[in-house]
């Protein structure tokens, strides 16, 4: 009869040992933000990337989480002392990049389970936009699809002191690196160009109408051209 007993020890034993691993990730990640008293939101496909490891060296931080999420981990009144940013992209722009980007692969198993399944099935952009995503809810809730208000905004008030724009990334990454006394000159690493600008991707009304609805509250609330 002590087995059980030893194997149900030697189970929570591991438990705690991957919870201690993960607090102390979570802690290195979260360091530079502590040192700056200052939190990115990092949009996925907004450079921002190459803005994070400008300004802190490596990729600070939790990845692609909202301010919601950072609420939690902080709680009020650390995350209402902290200056926070973040940079957002145009909308249709953003959706052609996350488009192209897991078109071919991503950069991970995920990723690339996504081109396999969700992509590689539809024979172009359109196809895609009007026969896949369009009826399609999971790929709606995409990480890379994700609506950028969704990150930045809690209880329909916005939630950052500071919004970028990938428009004008030079001049606002400036801003920010202004405050962080060993940031480095903003690079192009995981920045991408594409052969066509996104313009030529919305040359049908149905595919625009699509993406525009979809991203409407981006559209309004972040003040882009519909």
């Amino acid at each position: 009869m002590p087995r059980p007993k030893t194997k149900a020890r030697t189970q929570i034993k591991h438990l705690l040992r991957l919870r201690y691993h993960k607090a102390i990730q979570r802690s290195y990640r979260l360091e530079k933000f502590n040192e700056y008293n200052m939190i990115f939101i990092h949009i996925p496909k907004a450079a921002g990337t190459a803005i994070n490891q400008g300004l802190f060296g490596r990729l600070a931080g939790l990845g692609h989480v909202s301010c919601q999420k950072y609420l939690q981990i902080y709680g009020n009144a650390n995350f209402n002392s902290m200056f926070k940013f973040t940079f957002t992209r145009n909308p249709y722009d953003r959706f052609v990049s996350a488009y192209e980007y897991l078109r071919t692969g991503g950069n991970n198993s995920h990723d690339l389970l996504f081109k396999r399944e969700a992509i590689d099935k539809y024979k172009d952009f359109d196809d895609f936009v009007l026969n896949g995503f369009a009826k399609n809810e999971k790929m709606q809730r995409h990480i890379h699809f994700k609506k950028q208000a969704d990150f930045l905004y809690i209880d329909n008030k916005i939630a950052v002191d500071f919004v970028g724009r990938h428009e004008n990334i030079q001049k606002d990454y400036q801003y920010i690196a202004s405050m962080i006394h060993d940031a480095k000159d903003l690079g192009t690493k995981n920045t991408s160009t594409r052969e066509k600008d996104f313009e030529e991707y919305f040359l049908n009304s149905t595919v625009k109408d699509v993406i525009c609805d979809f991203y409407e509250p981006d559209f309004r609330l972040l003040k882009y051209d519909f």
